[in-house]
């Protein structure tokens, strides 16, 4: 059994500080101005604002040549919805100001079986999941002016949510050179993954429509690329990159991930670094 567990948590822009200044605004009135009123609605409403946490996990079953798998990931993305038309003093902030955080999430359980299989002795692996995948969408709108954001506002996401099922697909070759091209130094080996290529969709829950929003979220395909080399048998060197531009649950915001690794016997992953893309609609259809 192969048990594996990751968790990300990510801040774009200043929402959470413009956030966490209206709140104490609203709080504290008599001891604020109307420009801070302002400067804390800029700072909350600037485009491609938002917070993101992931959390997976893993748990494999080698059974003859596949694999039987089961997986808990849970997606939750905060956007905020600023309110510049009304409420705009510190006096009437807290009652007439409608600025709020969406939140949006989903946590899914991937069950599956997993296939590898080399051609003729080439170094070429073909590979596969098929899976079912229960997943369990949430959305919640908070109201920032009345409720402390500092306060576990994103265990709230699942206050309203709705479950479906749906079938998941995964695909992945890799390319152990070695094997094509005998005594080769250094064992290069190529990658490429794809996950749930055939882009499951799961419902929404009914509040989430009414608030305007789509009524599917989409765990939509990614692909993702590696190389590794090893130097000994006890050494090895890898990187790995996104190939696609990742949608995510915060509005006008994409991800795009690279990776690096020395992993020696006392080593673990080293760097990390995110390219944000260009704008685009969070995953919700």
């Amino acid at each position: 059994m192969i048990p594996a567990f990751g968790m990300r948590i990510e801040a774009t822009g200043r929402m959470l500080e413009g956030a966490n200044d209206l709140y104490q605004i609203s709080q504290n009135a008599a001891s604020h101005t109307n420009a801070d009123v302002t400067n804390a609605l800029t700072k909350f409403g600037e485009r491609g604002n938002g917070a993101m946490v992931d959390l997976g996990a893993s748990v494999a079953l080698k059974l003859w040549k596949g694999t039987i798998f089961a997986t808990p990931l849970a997606y939750i993305g905060a956007t905020p919805y600023a309110d510049t038309t009304g409420g705009l003093t510190p006096a009437t902030l807290g009652t007439a100001n409608t600025s709020e955080m969406r939140l949006r999430g989903g946590v899914f359980t991937e069950l599956g079986f997993g296939y590898a299989h080399e051609i003729m002795e080439t170094g070429l692996i073909v590979g596969g999941n098929l899976k079912g995948i229960v997943g369990k969408v949430g959305f919640n709108r908070i109201r920032i002016t009345q409720t402390d954001p500092g306060n576990g506002s994103f265990g709230d996401f699942d206050t309203n949510t709705k479950t479906s099922i749906q079938p998941g697909v995964d695909l992945g070759l890799l390319w152990d050179m070695r094997e094509t091209f005998d005594g080769l130094p250094l064992r290069p080996r190529i990658g490429v993954v794809g996950r749930n290529l055939n882009n499951p969709k799961f419902k929404y829950p009914a509040q989430a429509v009414t608030a305007g929003e789509r009524d599917k979220l989409s765990m939509q395909g990614q692909v993702r690329a590696g190389v590794a080399l090893s130097p000994f048998k006890f050494w090895h060197l890898t990187a790995d990159l996104d190939m696609t531009e990742n949608l995510t649950l915060i509005d006008g915001y994409k991800t795009r991930y690279a990776s690096t690794c020395p992993c020696g016997p006392d080593s673990r992953r080293t760097s990390r670094t995110r390219t944000p893309g260009s704008p685009s609609p969070p995953v919700r259809g």
